[in-house]
């Protein structure tokens, strides 16, 4: 697996992980917010992985860096991560946070977390066997 890969991975798994701590704590918005910051960089970490670009763009659109990694996702995956792309946006300025976050339930939340880590669990395996069959042609 190439550094930046791990670099993303790593990231990645971080926010997931502050993802969880948010429900725990009742932020939702932040649950959200993390889940699409979580998938981002991981979207990321194959884009490195998966291309010869060594630093991926700098964009937000999940739908499109899946497109850059060249990742064949099924209509499903490219439905939920163009609506959590548009969650982002939402969730990165809200204009009342207090006002905004009314639609953000603990049921949508750990709706939002589940596909995230669905998605995941896709994508994890890929980039992991990818860097090692890289390392196994290299030997």
């Amino acid at each position: 697996m190439k550094a930046g890969t791990e670099h993303w991975l790593g990231t990645s798994e971080y926010d997931f992980d502050t993802a969880k701590d948010m429900l725990m704590s009742g932020r939702y918005v932040y649950v959200v917010f993390m889940c699409h910051l979580s998938t981002e960089k991981l979207l990321k970490g194959a884009v490195v992985e998966f291309t010869e670009i060594e630093v991926p763009p700098r964009i937000h659109d999940l739908k499109r860096l899946a497109e850059i990694a060249n990742l064949e996702v099924t209509d499903a995956q490219n439905t939920f991560l163009n609506r959590l792309t548009d969650q982002q946006q939402k969730t990165r300025y809200p204009e009342d946070i207090v006002e905004f976050g009314k639609h953000y339930t603990k049921e949508y939340a750990q709706e939002v977390l589940k596909k995230v880590e669905e998605f995941r669990k896709w994508l994890l395996p890929k980039i992991r066997s990818a860097g090692s069959s890289e390392i196994s042609s290299e030997s």
